[in-house]
């Protein structure tokens, strides 16, 4: 899912669709929500919103 890239140090780097299909897959049926899964669920976010930063400046 994720792809390393050596521009830039992006340890996370990957598109803004794939950052999101990887929380809706993250969180589908998810009823319990412990410190660990919280803490995935917030560095899947920050990979979404490193991406969309990255392909809205790309666009501009």
């Amino acid at each position: 899912m994720t792809t390393p890239s050596g521009a830039g140090g992006c340890e996370r780097c990957q598109s803004a669709v794939a950052a999101n299909e990887a929380i809706r897959r993250f969180v589908a049926g998810r009823t319990v929500w412990p410190p660990e899964a919280l803490a995935e669920l917030d560095q899947l976010r920050a990979a979404w919103r490193a991406a969309v930063a990255r392909e809205m400046v790309e666009a501009a």
